[in-house]
């Protein structure tokens, strides 16, 4: 059985950023130069679960991922709206399961720092974010499916650098309050995974750092291959330790890869 625990490590990395980010509001940082891009990506992801509405209730494997997103960035802003769909089969004793986890990011951050000649800026803001997940299990002997649907608001950190052709940025994001939805039982839904989305809609409760520890991580590189067109490489890492009536622990280590237009 996995044995899954919030890495301390990554939030001592955490900290260390959160108290970084304070420091620089005091540094006078450049100007950005104004952008607005499509961004289509593809990889793979590292999935742990532990969802006790699933027998046997951890189970791992590896996942596909793409994520579209329009990025706006100039000196005092930087927003981005992304679609990320993952997919794919995790291997469960007796059986298999087909994840399918969808998440729709709204991320806005106001840069705080002031004027200067450095490639470096700073934003900080909110992140409102739509993540529906649903596990479809096939075993020998019953065929059911499960949920873990969650909207939230997040407190939102970007670090950016740039220096020739090209681009680097940390994006955190933690979620301080919301909704989740999840099983009242381990009832079977017979497969039906309409019958699941439309339980997923009810059994609503309040969330919050009480009962939901839960953290985002992304690295993005970006290089200028044209004056129109960027190479993009990102990986992401994801926690997310859900205490409910049935409670659900996810990680997830992904890495993609793709392209970036500019719009004109």
């Amino acid at each position: 059985m996995t044995n899954y625990n919030i890495n301390s490590s990554f939030i001592q990395l955490l900290r260390l950023v959160l108290t970084a980010g304070l420091l620089i509001c005091f540094v006078p940082l450049p100007a950005q130069k104004n952008g607005k891009f499509h961004l289509a990506t593809a990889g793979v992801s590292i999935n742990n679960i532990d969802d006790a509405s699933v027998q046997p209730s951890s189970f791992s494997g590896q996942t596909i991922d793409f994520q579209y997103a329009l990025l706006k960035q100039d000196r005092k802003r930087k927003t981005e709206l992304s679609v990320d769909l993952n997919t794919g089969n995790l291997s469960i004793e007796d059986g298999q399961t087909c994840l399918t986890d969808l998440s729709i990011t709204l991320a806005d951050g106001f840069r705080i720092s002031g004027k200067g000649n450095r490639q470096f800026s700073f934003y900080i803001g909110y992140v409102v974010n739509y993540n529906p997940a649903f596990i479809k299990v096939k075993g020998k002997d019953d065929n059911y499916t499960t949920w873990n649907s969650s909207s939230s608001i997040c407190f939102y950190q970007s670090y950016n650098y740039s220096w020739r052709k090209q681009s680097f940025s940390i994006d955190i994001s933690i979620p301080l309050l919301g909704f989740s939805s999840r099983p009242q039982s381990n009832d079977d839904y017979a497969g039906n995974m309409n019958g699941a989305l439309y339980n997923s809609l009810s059994n609503v409760f309040v969330t919050s750092v009480h009962n939901n520890a839960a953290a985002a991580l992304i690295g993005r590189f970006q290089r200028t291959l044209t004056p129109a067109w960027q190479f993009v490489a990102s990986a992401t890492y994801k926690v997310n330790d859900m205490q409910s009536a049935i409670p659900v622990k996810r990680e997830s280590l992904g890495i993609r890869a793709g392209v970036a237009v500019k719009i004109r």
